[in-house]
């Protein structure tokens, strides 16, 4: 629970900073939390937000900025007295930042996929490292398989899709959230919301679940709706917001722009987004484009 409550900090920073709350040095007397809820409000937090309300009330205004901080991690330790491990400390244990992203090294333009009991290894020193539990992320498209070598190898979005069965996407995110967590993982970057319209994309094509909105959409809901039935639960993101599928440059590489007018744009790449808003996705990942 307490690694999940990171979340639910991260959420509530947020939240404060919209809506110009002090910092806590500033503040002498409990926010909302505590306060009664006046007619049309809010009501108090409960359960974990309670818990990531208190969290955040005992925090300097520089431990808030912190939180909102998520730093590229590769899962593993190639020398623990290298610089990259001391930059790594620096940051979870001084700095306190407030989660991790696991990504793969590339060696030689090949891709090192990490090994799943060594970057458990790695988190969990982490976790110990940090005053507050790490929220940790990863891009988990075709489960834990995108990122880790020895585990089940699923394939891309567009096979679901193409079987027309939205049901088994379900069963993807329900498995997608069970196998992250297994691995310490509480914020899951899948699944990919993007509608293949542009045969010459180079970065998208099979990541989607289709070429047209309504099959997106469809298998966009029912991976959120598997996800949310497994226990213990994860954060689960959509992208790559507005719409990466009409570009055809590499975003990795270059600056992809989408040259659509509003009104393609609301019927076709934006609408896989708002159908996984109406089921209550945790959180949208912008994409890298121009528009």
């Amino acid at each position: 629970m307490r690694c999940f409550a990171s979340g639910l900090i991260l959420c509530a920073v947020l939240m404060q900073a919209a809506q110009g709350a002090p910092p806590a040095a500033a503040t002498k007397k409990a926010t909302a939390v505590k306060r009664p809820a006046a007619a049309g409000t809010a009501p108090a937090a409960t359960g974990e937000n309670a818990i990531a309300e208190r969290w955040l009330q005992g925090m300097t205004l520089r431990q808030r900025v912190a939180q909102l901080i998520v730093i590229r991690t590769h899962g593993n330790m190639e020398n623990a007295r290298g610089r990259e491990w001391r930059n790594i400390v620096r940051w979870v244990r001084d700095s306190q930042v407030g989660g991790i992203i696991v990504v793969n090294r590339v060696r030689r333009g090949a891709v090192v996929k990490a090994q799943p009991y060594e970057t458990l290894q790695f988190i969990n020193r982490l976790q110990r490292l940090a005053r507050t539990p790490l929220l940790v992320g990863g891009d988990f498209e075709r489960s834990v398989s995108m990122r880790f070598d020895g585990t089940i190898q699923f394939p891309h979005a567009m096979a679901y899709g193409a079987t027309g069965k939205p049901e088994f996407s379900a069963e993807l995110g329900r498995i997608t959230v069970r196998e992250a967590r297994a691995l310490g993982f509480q914020w899951v970057f899948a699944p990919d919301a993007d509608v293949a319209s542009n045969p010459d994309n180079p970065i998208i094509g099979i990541r989607a679940f289709g070429v047209d909105a309504g099959t997106v959409s469809a298998h966009v809901q029912a991976f959120l709706r598997g996800a949310r039935e497994a226990k213990p639960g994860a954060l689960v993101t959509v992208k790559h917001f507005p719409g990466h599928g009409d570009t055809a440059t590499d975003s990795h590489a270059g600056m992809p722009v989408v040259a659509s007018d509003k009104a393609r744009l609301e019927a076709l790449e934006l609408a896989p987004f708002r159908a996984a808003i109406a089921a209550g996705v945790d959180s949208v990942m912008s994409a890298h484009i121009s528009l």
